[in-house]
């Protein structure tokens, strides 16, 4: 029977929200495979960042519900979209440990390329960096050890070779001095022991080599001392003139030197000092010390400094005459020349003073 009213339409479908999958972009100078998980949570990070906006308007959402699905009434919460597998930001764990510190004996430029390198390459390059140190220092102390030691020992042995050495004098005039052969002073004497006690002359034939040995030794241990005194002075030497030179450099130039040389002779020579003298005062430290090398030196300079003043002060000067004053005689003369005695024969202040009296009576002459 008809009716005035339509067939009800059978419900509709409810069609499922799409899913909505995080897009993410990677940059095109990315590896395209990682081999650890810190270098893929970083290649992440690099690409979820945010990137700048874009001059054109984004597309705007559409407010109608797509055809044959129901729009959410007011009051119920949206469909929420889930998270793209992986979209969750990792945390890289190496980002939250202290930085390893690089090797404190490698260069800056080593440093920096350490730092560039990834954490576990550091933490294996410090670790064998630690154990090699640690066995550098092991083995330093052990050859510092054995350095000592040998030092302790060859100090003992030199002190017992210097007992032993100055020993030996006495031992040989204790040979020389034994009673048992006091009597055999000549030849007759050992040819009358060699025929009449041969046995007693086999006995001083040893005791002969034993003296033989002894001096022979001797000889040696003062040859050796030699040697070493003449080594030590020769360093000595060498030393305190490198010495004055570097108190002293205008005495590197050699016709300076020369002349410096030659002027520090005459002075000694002018005090009482022979040639003999000199020399043996030039081969012993007291006076090759460079602080006496150094006094003899501004003893020169004072010497060469009061015969120039000298000099100045006999140069011929015109004779000032004030007015109403007569020209002195024989009195100003005489005080000139007995001025001109007390600088030659006097030394420091006093012949400066000297000088200056000098000057002024000879300008007043």
């Amino acid at each position: 029977m008809p009716t005035d009213t339509a067939p009800a339409s059978a419900p509709a479908e409810a069609t499922p929200a799409p899913v909505l999958a995080t897009e993410i972009s990677v940059a095109a100078d990315a590896p395209e495979s990682v081999s650890t998980v810190s270098a893929a949570a970083k290649l992440l990070r690099a690409a979820r960042a945010p990137k700048p906006e874009s001059s054109e308007s984004a597309p705007v959402e559409a407010t109608e519900a797509a055809p044959g699905t129901s729009s959410p009434e007011e009051g119920e919460a949206a469909p929420q979209t889930p998270e793209a597998p992986g979209a969750t930001e990792a945390i890289d764990p190496a980002s939250q440990e202290p930085p390893i510190e690089p090797p404190r004996s490698w260069t800056a430029e080593e440093k920096d390329a350490f730092k560039a390198l990834p954490r576990e390459t550091q933490s294996r390059i410090a670790e064998r960096e630690k154990d090699r140190e640690a066995d550098f220092r092991r083995r330093q102390n052990e050859v510092a050890e054995k350095h000592k030691t040998v030092e302790t020992e060859r100090e003992r042995l030199e002190q017992a070779r210097t007992q032993y050495e100055g020993a030996l004098p006495q031992l040989l005039q204790q040979l020389h001095q034994n009673p048992e052969f006091a009597d055999i002073k000549s030849m007759e004497d050992v040819e009358r022991l060699a025929n009449e006690d041969w046995p007693r002359f086999a006995k001083w034939q040893f005791h002969q080599q034993k003296i033989a040995a002894v001096q022979q030794e001797l000889q040696q241990a003062q040859s050796r001392q030699k040697e070493e005194s003449r080594t030590q002075w020769e360093h000595f030497a060498k030393r305190q003139d490198e010495l004055f030179l570097e108190k002293a450099p205008e005495m590197q130039d050699p016709v300076k030197r020369t002349k410096t040389v030659e002027a520090a002779t005459n002075l000694l020579k002018d005090r009482g000092f022979s040639p003999a003298d000199i020399e043996k005062l030039w081969a012993s430290p007291v006076f090759r010390d460079h602080r006496v090398q150094l006094l003899v030196l501004d003893a020169v300079r004072f010497q060469d400094a009061k015969k120039q003043l000298v000099t100045a002060t006999r140069k011929e000067l015109p004779p000032v005459v004030r007015p109403g004053v007569s020209q002195p005689g024989k009195d100003r003369d005489a005080q000139i020349k007995d001025l001109e005695t007390k600088v030659d024969r006097n030394s420091g202040m006093n012949a400066l003073r000297a000088a200056a009296k000098l000057v002024a009576a000879r300008r007043s002459k």
